[in-house]
């Protein structure tokens, strides 16, 4: 099977997207993230989140048993499709970095934070 075409429908059938939402809160379904619970810990997410997190939202509550993750946010700062992009576009340049490299370390994962920020993303610490 075509390598290009099985990465194309890997990333199409992972897409975030909100299982709910009201102004300020967002609940998201991040498919495969149930596989990232021996990989990944909660502390560990949380320690990402401080390092990296998106001007404008408060808090991230990730649940890998269901692959949810709840989100606040400032409606005045972010909007939920502001906040679905950038998971998105998160979730592509990961997967890019992971199917080149095999592996994401501190190194890679700064890679994928800067890439970012250089297409307009910004970040604030906790």
């Amino acid at each position: 099977m075509n390598l290009n075409l099985l990465s194309k429908t890997f990333l199409k059938l992972s897409k975030v997207y909100a299982v709910h939402s009201i102004p300020g809160r967002l609940r998201v379904k991040i498919p495969g993230l149930e596989y990232a619970k021996g990989i990944v810990t909660n502390e560990e997410a949380q320690n990402l989140f401080q390092q990296y997190r998106l001007k404008g939202v408060d808090t991230l509550e990730v649940n890998f048993l269901t692959s949810n993750a709840l989100i606040t946010y400032n409606e005045n700062v972010t909007s939920k499709e502001q906040i679905l992009k950038f998971l998105n576009d998160l979730r592509v340049n990961a997967f890019e970095l992971l199917k080149n490299q095999g592996k994401l370390n501190n190194e890679s994962i700064t890679k994928i934070f800067n890439a970012l920020k250089e297409e307009g993303y910004v970040f604030e610490k906790i």
